[in-house]
């Protein structure tokens, strides 16, 4: 029977017990027509109209294919209406009838590649709509650039009223065009004047029918007041968490929230379980600066800009060091092939001083490794104790530059710090200003939002398929 929710429930009445039940005498089915009404029943009621439409040689070729395992069949109804929900109903089919045919001709091999592929193979790219904030402009039209057939930009007015409160309204095309396909909030808290205009549009994409909603919230801004250790401080990290958490849910269900490199990796539990929270990290770019100049066959790196002036790619013989344990722990893990150092803070006296704790960087191009800086104390007394031990340079890769008050300016001595290039990243979007300044170098997340966007469908069918 069809419930009000447009799935079917129980078994698929099937043409010949409509026959019998008329008096009449049904007609002969063959096994194939058989496994195919067995496979379809349980899907959405207009994908079973087109299916049944099509021929059944052609659907019973997979059909038959898992026929002889439930558990397959059951990963492909699974995928079909994956397939509905995500995809209109004749790009699934169409999908479908194009890997039907590259398996006729593969299964004809000795041994035929598995149907996982041509499935994932043979899906059309899924359209993502993506709205960004304005101080995100930049990141979103590299991440269309990346990927022009898959990414359509979403237009947005941001404007204020006489009295200064937001004026704010989305395109009415792409708002019909977002039911219709998965959509993107790309947003930027590193000012506390424009998160409210954010939330509002925020909580209202997927009150307006969005299909799937997730959010790319690079910085969690509230990051580092995560905890009170004195009777009446307030930990605004839980506080942005609870009102992150009231995103509503789209139409096929909880909003996605996607934050680079957070303080501190507890602060996912402050997030409540009306939003699914996916915490990525930016250190990927750095492995990619490193993977080019360890590539490069001329002696000097492809990308220029990782390596300190003078410094030649042959002469390359990095360390991977970081300003305390608790960052050793946490990036430790994504760089293995690379020797690394630990520095800690110890007391001499009266004073604290870095020290370098674990490993030897003498020789070495030593790159240190955090999660944001601030006024950039720590990381100038880092790089100024692994020179005391015979550091060869000193590179630094941080993913969020805070710099309140503009602390970067300290680092455009080079002599003084010691720090021949730093590495940022554009989750702080006014950092963009910054590349090319002294040893300033930006690199932009819109490969990793890229890539995320791109893999997560074809993940799922990978998982539905495995």
């Amino acid at each position: 029977f069809l419930a009000q929710d447009g799935f079917v429930h129980g078994s698929m009445a099937r043409a010949g017990d409509a026959e019998s039940a008329a008096g009449g005498q049904p007609p002969a089915q063959n096994a194939a027509s058989s496994d195919l009404l067995d496979l379809i029943s349980g899907l959405p009621r207009p994908f079973q109209d087109h299916l049944l439409k099509m021929g059944v040689d052609e659907v019973a070729v997979l059909a038959n294919l898992h026929a002889t395992e439930a558990e397959h069949r059951k990963y492909w109804q699974d995928l079909l209406t994956r397939g509905a929900i995500v995809l209109s109903v004749e790009d699934t089919l169409t999908a479908v009838s194009k890997a039907i045919v590259i398996w006729k001709k593969a299964r004809a091999e000795e041994n035929p590649p598995p149907i996982a592929r041509f499935m994932s193979s043979a899906l059309p790219p899924v359209k993502t709509m993506v709205f960004a904030h304005k101080s995100m402009d930049k990141v979103a039209q590299k991440l269309q650039e990346l990927h022009p057939e898959q990414i359509v930009l979403g237009k947005c007015r941001w404007e204020t009223f006489n009295d200064g409160f937001p004026n704010l309204a989305l395109n009415e095309d792409d708002c019909h065009s977002m039911t219709r396909m998965p959509t993107v909030y790309l947003g930027s808290f590193h000012d506390p004047n424009n998160i409210f205009e954010q939330l509002a549009i925020l909580y209202a994409l997927p009150s307006m029918g969005a299909l799937q909603f997730r959010v790319f919230l690079p910085w969690f801004c509230t990051g580092t007041m995560e905890r009170v250790e004195v009777l009446g401080q307030i930990a605004t990290a839980e506080t942005l968490a609870r009102v992150l958490s009231a995103t509503p849910h789209a139409a096929s269900g909880p909003t996605r929230i996607t934050i680079f490199d957070i303080h501190a990796l507890q602060e996912q539990f402050y997030f409540n379980d009306n939003v699914h929270v996916e915490l990525k990290s930016a250190v990927w770019l750095l492995r990619q600066e490193l993977a080019h100049l360890s590539a490069s066959s001329d002696g000097f790196s492809p990308r220029s800009s990782i390596l300190p002036p003078g410094m030649l790619a042959q002469d390359k013989k990095f360390a991977i060091c970081f300003p305390d344990d608790g960052a050793a722990k946490r990036f430790g893990k994504k760089f293995p092939e690379y020797p690394h150092c630990v520095c800690s803070k110890v007391r001499e006296g009266d004073s604290r001083v870095v020290r370098v704790k674990d490993g030897n960087p003498a020789g070495f191009d030593c790159v240190i490794v955090d999660d944001l800086v601030q006024s950039g104390g720590t990381l100038v007394e880092c790089a100024k104790a692994l020179r005391e031990m015979g550091a060869k340079s000193i590179l630094c890769f941080v993913t969020h530059g805070v710099f309140p008050r503009n602390s970067w300016e300290r680092f455009l001595d080079v002599d003084k710090t010691g720090i021949q290039r730093f590495y940022l990243t554009d989750t702080i979007p006014r950092n963009c200003e910054l590349h090319g300044q002294g040893p300033f170098r930006v690199l932009s997340i819109a490969p990793l939002l890229g890539h995320l966007l791109s893999h997560s469908r074809l993940d799922d069918l990978r998982g539905l398929l495995r």
